[in-house]
């Protein structure tokens, strides 16, 4: 078996939603005083973080064949866990690491867009290269 497209795009969708809605948690500008605004927004980011770490999960157990047979072999979910926290470890800092440079590049527009840009169209290649791409191909990621 291979990686699934959904995979994929939960991924890439919403690690930017994530960045966007914690730069807004950041600001702390005049129309988040609010709690109840507070509450939804930080409510989202949670959400928004378990569905990518699953996604995440889910692609690495179709990408790997160590992790499908640890997930085989593993007792007591200690495995399961594990990489789990891990993953979860791995996207927040990752997108603390996205948040903090939109705030170096704040009065930069065109710099932070591109640095942005240019991790974005990396972790596409990567995923690309992981799951086997093959230009032309239809069988590469479903």
């Amino acid at each position: 078996p291979s990686a699934r497209l959904d995979s994929h795009i939960m991924f890439l969708t919403g690690v930017p939603r994530m960045v966007v809605l914690t730069n807004v948690l950041a600001r702390r500008d005049g129309f988040i005083q609010d709690p109840l605004f507070t509450w939804i927004v930080s409510t989202t980011v949670a959400i928004s973080l378990l569905s990518v770490v699953l996604a995440v999960v889910h692609f690495d157990y179709y990408a790997s064949k160590w992790i499908r047979k640890q997930y085989e072999v593993a007792q007591f979910f200690f495995f399961h866990m594990l990489h789990i926290t891990y993953r979860m470890f791995e996207v927040a800092g990752r997108v603390l690491i996205l948040v903090a440079i939109t705030e170096i590049f704040r009065w930069h527009l065109y710099s932070g867009v591109a640095i942005l840009l240019l991790d974005y169209l990396l972790g596409i290649a990567a995923l690309l290269r992981v799951t086997g791409f093959v230009p032309g191909s239809f069988k590469m990621m479903l």
